[in-house]
Order: C-alpha cells, then structure tokens, then sequence
C-alpha cells in the first residue's frame, strides 16, 4: 500500500500545484470558445460553413469544460491522504 500512496503523491502534489493555472487557462480558453460562438451565431448566418463553426466553437467551448471538471475528478481520486478534500473553483 506505500508504493500506492507514493505513486498517488507523486502525480497528486504536481497537479494540485499546477491546478490553479490549469483552470484559469481552461476557464479563458472556455470563454474565448463561448464567445466566438455568439459572434458565430450573428455575423456569419447565412455562410457556407456556418453550421460547422458553431458545432466548432460550441464543441470546444464544453470540451474545455469537461477537462477542467475532470481534472478535479483525477485530483480527487488520486488524494494520497485519505482525507476529505475540497476543491472550490
């Protein structure tokens, strides 16, 4: 069980030290996709590719949603303390 904890340890303390950039670039990036989206839907209607840049954006958009929600998943699965932990976005 120690080789466990110090696997656990290992991937834990590195991304709980880089989580704080990690959201912030993910929540910017997830902005920047929603954005986009909106600007998508009102200048380019009517364009070939319209529907493919609102899939574009929309899908990037939750993509990064769904990777800075899991990354708390895996920070929360991997806490080699065994105590309860609270990750507050």
């Amino acid at each position: 069980m120690n080789v466990l904890n110090a696997l656990k340890s290992i991937l834990f303390y590195p991304m709980m030290w880089l989580r704080g950039v990690f959201l912030l670039v993910g929540k910017i990036l997830q902005g920047f996709f929603l954005l986009g989206l909106i600007l998508v839907l009102f200048i380019a209607q009517g364009q070939e590719y319209f529907w493919t840049l609102v899939l574009m954006f929309a899908g990037g958009s939750f993509s990064f949603f769904l990777l800075t929600h899991f990354y708390d998943q895996i920070l929360l699965r991997l806490n080699p303390t065994g105590k309860d932990l609270i990750l507050v976005q």
